[in-house]
């Protein structure tokens, strides 16, 4: 019967950078998402739209755009 050779510590940190790469892999979508979001409330947007879309088409509730809309008579408060 064949014995498996014990891990060198070479093998030991590959494996743990790996593991390390992936975790940053899968989480690098949602420290986007956190920074995008920071960034255009600094900018005074709507963080899910970012102001491309017509302020009744923002699916957020409190978007700024639509309360800018409400002050000149538009509809803000549907959603």
């Amino acid at each position: 019967m064949d014995v498996m050779p014990a891990w060198t510590l070479d093998q030991i940190a590959g494996l743990a950078f790996g593991g390390v790469m992936l975790g940053f892999l899968l989480s690098a979508k949602q420290v986007d998402i956190q920074f995008a979001k920071a960034q255009r409330r600094q900018l005074g947007l709507c963080e899910e739209c970012g102001g491309l879309y017509e302020p009744a088409t923002c699916a957020k509730k409190g978007c700024p755009k639509k309360q800018g809309g409400a002050q000149q008579g538009g509809s803000g408060g549907e959603a």
